[in-house]
């Protein structure tokens, strides 16, 4: 946690609220049911506590990178040969949009 500028008592507050905001919404999308609820829940609430709410959240750099290695593991993990075949088919417009985008 190199950014907390050696635990400083607001930038551990605003972890601890980070965290707190992350936790309420996995909780939430568990509730409604959502897909992934877990990953887009946090996402989404940590989202709109920042940009529309104006929190003070922080959320470390390693922290995330370590979150960021398990998620990319797991998807991973559930790749599979019809799902590589249904992405490989679909290649062409994803390279498309993106380049429009």
């Amino acid at each position: 946690m190199e950014l907390m500028h050696k635990h400083s008592p607001s930038a551990f507050f605003r972890f601890i609220l980070s965290l707190c905001v992350s936790v309420l919404g996995g909780l939430l999308f568990t509730a409604i049911h959502t897909p992934i609820p877990w990953l887009l829940g946090p996402m989404v609430f940590m989202l709109l506590g920042s940009q529309i709410v104006k929190l003070p959240l922080l959320w470390p750099t390693s922290i995330r990178d370590y979150g960021i290695l398990i998620v990319g593991y797991s998807i991973g993990l559930s790749l599979t040969a019809d799902a590589l075949q249904g992405i490989l088919h679909q290649l062409p417009v994803m390279l498309l949009m993106t380049l429009l985008c």
